[in-house]
């Protein structure tokens, strides 16, 4: 009975479900490859009306070789059981996070297609972030988004606080970060150039 389920077990990690031309990358201080797909995800699965998601950089534990990604890579890249969680914060209460991001002390959040944000190493804690915005606009301190995250982060994990302040918070409960990238892949998402390539966060002074 135990082969069996082993053998079922290896069926499932071994399926693939996705294609990458290039190995699929992490980082700390900027957007990586595995950051932008994963944040993107989030965004995906959590519906139309979240207008952008955000994930830790130290929650991306593996990188994925060029070729094939299984299932197996994925799961053993995000392997925490952080489920999708959704809220509204405040510009202010964003720009908050982007400024403990950017003190580099548990690295920055990645974050999904169509945020932008910059930020000068060089520059006192807490006062680096020089650029954010959505879709070209900047982050109005004063308006509401609908936003998507996980479960640890939500908690104000990594010392982002600024999520416990969240309102209208909605958790997908037993649904995590590996969960929205193998359902985004199997609605008919890719991987793309800009998910490959794109420097979503980035330090000026690199």
């Amino acid at each position: 009975m135990i082969d069996g389920w082993n053998k079922k077990l290896d069926k499932v990690v071994q399926q693939t479900v996705a294609q990458s031309p290039v190995e699929l990358t992490r980082a700390y201080g900027e957007s990586s490859s595995l950051g932008n797909l994963a944040a993107d995800a989030l965004l995906f699965t959590a519906g139309k009306d979240t207008q952008l998601a955000l994930t830790n950089s130290g929650g991306i534990r593996n990188e994925i070789p060029a070729g094939a990604v299984t299932m197996g890579a994925v799961i053993s890249t995000f392997p925490f059981p952080n489920e999708l969680v959704t809220m509204d914060l405040t510009g202010k209460q964003l720009r908050s996070l982007m400024e403990h991001g950017a003190g580099l002390s548990n690295g920055v959040l990645q974050v999904s297609k169509g945020l932008e944000m910059k930020y000068d190493s060089s520059k006192p804690i807490g006062q680096r972030v020089t650029v954010l915005t959505l879709n070209g606009k900047p982050i109005d301190d004063a308006t509401v988004y609908h936003i998507a995250t996980n479960s640890f982060l939500a908690d104000g994990g990594d010392g982002f606080a600024a999520f416990t302040e969240g309102q209208a918070r909605n958790t997908s409960g037993g649904y995590y970060v590996s969960n929205a990238i193998v359902d985004y892949f199997k609605a008919g998402n890719t991987i793309t150039d800009e998910q490959l390539k794109g420097m979503r966060v980035a330090d000026v002074k690199k």
